[in-house]
């Protein structure tokens, strides 16, 4: 799995905290649902490393590309603040952290930076995209039992934004696994 993904997706180079993040998914599907088609985990790999920006580790919005003083101005100036993206994928909007907390009793209402723990936000990303948590839509939608539709998927997270790029990493996640 490591050295396709490690080709096809990432440039030849791994680290290890990208390695981390994946396993972390991986061991996660394994023990809750290695029943349900790859297709999903394919689907999460690729959200995951769309939404981390290519980390595969929970991450703040605005953070791959600023930082410091700079950062925390820029997280202010959001119009959903203190709510701003956390996770793996970037949960935001104060009603999304309610309905996590209300699903997963994980605290991030009272503590939103819970989403950065790699345990947590795992749990979160896999579980909301089969429960439809951010937008409604699930993975089970885009799954006929033969053909899963990776570009409509995106539904799941952000309308169809960058859908066929996210489709592309699924399909290759797909072949590795």
């Amino acid at each position: 799995f490591f050295h396709h993904v490690k080709h096809s997706l990432f440039g030849g180079r791994l680290g290890a905290s990208q390695i981390e993040g994946m396993q972390a998914t991986l061991d996660y599907w394994e023990w809750r649902h290695s029943d349900k088609p790859l297709h999903y985990l394919a689907y999460i790999f690729a959200t995951d490393k769309r939404e981390s920006d290519h980390t595969m580790q929970p991450v703040e919005e605005g953070a791959t590309r600023l930082s410091g003083t700079k950062l925390r101005k820029w997280q202010r100036a959001l119009r959903y603040y203190p709510w701003y993206g956390r996770g793996k994928p970037q949960t935001t909007w104060k009603r999304n952290y309610e309905t996590i907390d209300r699903l997963f009793a994980v605290g991030c209402v009272a503590n939103p930076d819970i989403l950065l723990d790699l345990k947590v936000s795992t749990k979160v990303m896999v579980e909301g995209m089969l429960a439809g948590i951010w937008t409604g839509h699930k993975l089970a939608d885009y799954w006929d039992g033969n053909t899963f539709d990776f570009e409509g998927a995106r539904r799941i997270i952000n309308g169809t934004d960058v859908a066929e790029l996210i489709a592309g990493y699924a399909q290759s996640f797909l072949v590795a696994l």
